[in-house]
């Protein structure tokens, strides 16, 4: 038996076994099923067997249609040939172009539901035939181009040796989300001129993970969402939205698409900036107290540092390692040093610094880590902070173990990495923390806190000392947590600013800056287009683009056309900006470049490769939208020599424009 819902964009249909066998853009006329494949996969947790698989194919199902929907529907699972109290119902809905499914689940047994892997378009060797010409858009930070997934070992995607998982059987492209390098809960398989476009709508913030499955033996691709329902004896459990949308065009449908659900569901409203934000060109990072506690800055010195950045164009300077115990260490106690002996200084020298800054028309950004906790803190010891963790399915804490070290070895080479612990976002207490210690840097006086590792790993949390009720809600109540801090930050002054490591959308709507993953502008894969397309309003930086002046021309021109913020990491923070006068001086040319161009770099929408093509292969170049309509595209020139451009709009107007080597340039165009 076969069965289907259809109009006249899409045509998808099932088989008795609940495979897939059909999934048809009607518009391009392309089926996309090469072979019927399994639509569904659940793990099972009993004791010892905390893996215990069940495949869609050895069930038996009641599947109906009616009208634009189809459901399957199964009274009870078979697993390794025993029959289970565990009923399964998928819908499927056809609105459009779009497919959306739900899930739901009871369960009367003993076992616990841990998986639901939700692939509804499967068996696919290619959207249009030429399997070598698809590509994966995929959400992994920025954004990342897979090449030809049918026809590739995703396994070199996982960071996992390939006998750590059944890669033996398929190889899988996974990322969870939110956080970790998971952006967006969204990706595109796109190729010719169409797309399909895949995503989790839901509204809950629930840890889910992102899959592509491609068999070893067929070559075929399975698309979809896994999810973490933890349904146990006498619980039942639905699941959100898992959506399909064919689509006309690349990938930048697919974004077109996600925005469209993000705006219409109010799950990300862009954030109201204060116009020094809108107008910064960026910072000089530094250390202040290293991890080896070899001090590079005292509080004094502040002012020195931020009279060189600002010569080179910059408006601020971020401080790290400006708390008492020193860059990684004993967080989260985050007070000023008090030794003016052999430490940084005391409060007051710190104040000062500020009020200098201030006093230059500056502002002071103050590192905070919203991750990490170290045993060795008086918040472990002494203010209850072990309740805090997050447990994971061993019942252990989650380490973070790093060691920075300066000229020695020992610390570093013979001895395992020092050890703090992660602080799990579904603790009330672990966030009255993350309050206090921004209280405490705004009473100080800086114009704004960085929560680091913000946006790390949605882990699962097992404690049963957190808010959440489930081990995959430990992320739910983040984003409005980062919303409070949002509104505790903002209360001392609208000036005032939240900023945060990692990228990714939810939590990133609350930030004012929002300080991503490290870029690679010599990549044809790690592309920055993915996210700046979605989210162009957000002001983003260049991370780790400043940390010497190796490749310096093609970190500060990727920095410019793409309309990013300047990080200067120089020397990995131990730096100032005399140690970089070339790139120094370049950077700031580019920075004035910037300045004439505000309407579109500062207070434009950055539209990438929208609304004109350009001749040269040699020239990078990407577009921005003013708020009165009017395009401009930065450019630059990749070759060592003087290049002739021309930029043609899409209403057919040529614009002639020479670039010095190795050189940027911008022009205005038009599209009426």
């Amino acid at each position: 038996m076969k069965y289907y819902i259809e109009n006249s964009d899409v045509k998808y249909g099932v088989d008795e076994f609940g495979r897939n066998i059909s999934f048809m853009n009607k518009i391009s006329g392309h089926e996309y099923v090469s072979t019927p494949s399994h639509v569904w996969k659940i793990i099972l947790a009993e004791g010892q067997r905390s893996e215990q698989p069940v495949f869609a194919e050895d069930q038996t199902s009641k599947i109906e249609t009616d009208g634009n929907t189809l459901t399957i529907e199964y009274n009870s699972l078979i697993a390794a040939g025993k029959k289970l109290d565990i009923s399964l119902k998928l819908t499927f809905t056809l609105e459009g172009s779009m497919i959306s499914v739900t899930s739901f689940i009871e369960n009367k047994s003993g076992l616990t539901v841990t998986e639901l892997n939700i692939t509804a378009a499967s068996g696919i060797h290619s959207l249009d035939g030429n399997p070598s010409s698809d590509r994966i858009m995929w959400p992994s930070n920025y954004g990342k181009i897979i090449e030809s997934p049918a026809l590739s070992d995703l396994s070199v995607y996982s960071g996992f040796r390939k006998y750590e998982r059944h890669d033996f059987l398929h190889t899988d492209l996974d990322l969870l989300y939110p956080g970790g390098s998971g952006s967006m809960p969204w990706f595109d398989l796109y190729g010719g001129s169409e797309g399909l476009y895949v995503a989790s709508h839901g509204l809950s913030h629930e840890t889910v993970c992102l899959h592509v499955e491609r068999d070893i033996k067929t070559s075929l691709l399975s698309l979809g969402v896994i999810r973490y329902p933890f349904t146990s004896r006498g619980e039942s459990w639905m699941g959100e939205p898992i959506v399909y949308c064919p689509h006309a065009g690349d990938w930048r449908e697919g974004s077109r698409i996600y925005r469209r659900f993000t705006d219409s569901s109010e799950y990300f409203k862009a954030p109201e900036l204060p116009e020094w934000v809108r107008n910064t060109e960026g910072w000089l990072r530094v250390i202040l107290k290293p991890h080896h506690c070899e001090i590079n800055w005292d509080y004094k010195k502040i002012p020195e540092l931020y009279d060189g950045a600002a010569a080179a164009g910059l408006d601020t300077i971020y401080l790290l390692g400006w708390e008492k115990g020193g860059f990684a260490r004993m967080w989260p106690d985050f007070v000023a040093d008090d030794n003016t002996k052999d430490g940084l200084g005391t409060e007051k020298e710190l104040r000062e610094g500020i009020e200098y800054v201030h006093s230059k028309g500056g502002k002071v950004i103050m590192f905070l880590s919203y991750f990490l906790i170290d045993h060795k803190s008086d918040f472990y010891l002494k203010e209850g902070g072990g309740e805090c963790t997050i447990k994971s399915i061993w019942d252990e804490e989650v380490p973070f173990a790093e060691t920075y070290c300066g000229e020695g070895t020992y610390r570093k080479l013979p001895n395992p990495p020092m050890p703090m612990y992660g602080a799990c976002p579904g603790s009330e207490k672990w966030h009255g923390k993350m309050i206090s210690i921004a209280q405490y840097c705004l009473d100080l006086g800086c114009d704004g806190v960085l929560y680091d590792l913000g946006g790390l790993k949605p882990y699962l949390c097992f404690s049963d000392k957190h808010d959440h009720k489930k081990p995959n809600l430990a992320c739910a109540g983040k984003a409005d947590r980062f919303g409070d801090l949002r509104r505790v930050v903002k209360s001392y002054g609208d000036d005032k600013i939240i900023l945060m490591e990692h990228i990714v959308d939810c939590f990133n709507q609350h930030m004012d800056i929002v300080h991503g993953s490290r870029m690679y502008p010599d990549s044809k894969s790690n592309v920055p287009d993915m996210y700046r397309y979605t989210f162009p309003e957000l002001v983003m930086t260049n991370r780790e683009l400043g940390e010497d002046e190796d490749k310096m021309y093609d970190n500060i021109n990727f920095t410019f056309i793409y309309g990013l913020t300047f990080d200067m990491t120089i020397y990995r923070c131990c730096g100032s900006m005399a140690d970089v006068p070339g790139y120094a001086a370049y950077m700031k040319k580019i920075i004035d470049l910037r300045k004439k161009y505000a309407k579109y770099l500062h207070y434009g929408k950055f539209i990438g490769d929208d609304g004109f093509t350009v001749d040269k292969g040699s020239v990078r170049a990407k577009a921005f939208r003013a708020d009165d309509g009017s395009v401009g595209v930065a450019l630059w020139n990749r070759r060592h020599e003087t290049v002739e451009a021309v930029i043609r709009s899409e209403a057919g107007t040529d614009y002639n424009v020479e670039l010095e080597a190795d050189g940027a340039g911008f022009v205005e165009i038009s599209n009426s």
